[in-house]
């Protein structure tokens, strides 16, 4: 259990705080995106959501957990929400907190062109960079159809992860889904 809500750490930091773009550097777009993920601590699901107005969700679904981030880039705020220990961790981001997976995120990154080629029924244009920190490299290939992420594949020093769309839509997701308020019950930690 501890090595995975340690991998979904991982995946959390590499997906939202890991860069050195800007916070006002958000999906300026709604859209809500759900993708299968497969890596060494087993296979899940996360669901990806923007408001389009500066705050994202993301959700990680596993047999043996639930782990929901949401991110409100303009007030440089963010939590973590814990359903199996019923807590919630409140953060402070950083004015390099958003890493997006955009066309022009990679570009600032300095991120390598591969080229263009189908993935996953989607005409996409990849990039390929490394993440220091973590000690890893990734490539993402992005939609040209849908301006998103539609497969990003990191290689860490104990494995691989693979993260491949499996739905996407450009509808405003629900509002409700970016409640920064704490489920009643729930521990909270964090200023």
């Amino acid at each position: 259990m501890t090595r995975l809500v340690a991998g979904l750490g991982t995946l959390v930091c590499m997906l939202v705080s890991c860069s050195a773009a800007l916070a006002v550097d958000y999906p300026k777009k709604t859209f809500d995106a759900t993708y299968e993920v497969t890596g060494q601590s087993g296979n899940s699901t996360m669901r990806m959501s923007s408001d389009g107005k500066g705050k994202m969700r993301i959700e990680n679904i596993t047999p043996a957990a639930k782990v929901v981030t949401i991110s409100d880039y303009p007030n440089l705020d963010a939590i973590t929400i814990l359903e199996a220990q019923k807590m919630a961790m409140r953060s402070k981001l950083t004015a390099a907190s958003y890493q997006g997976s955009e066309t022009e995120d990679m570009k600032k990154r300095g991120a390598k062109d591969l080229g263009s080629k189908d993935v996953a029924g989607h005409p996409c244009h990849g990039w390929e960079y490394t993440t220091p920190a973590a000690k890893s490299s990734t490539q993402t290939w992005i939609g040209n159809d849908i301006g998103w992420m539609v497969q990003s594949s990191s290689q860490f020093p104990t494995g691989k992860s693979v993260v491949t769309l499996k739905s996407f839509s450009n509808k405003a997701p629900d509002a409700a889904l970016f409640n920064m308020t704490p489920p009643a019950g729930y521990k909270v930690t964090g200023p």
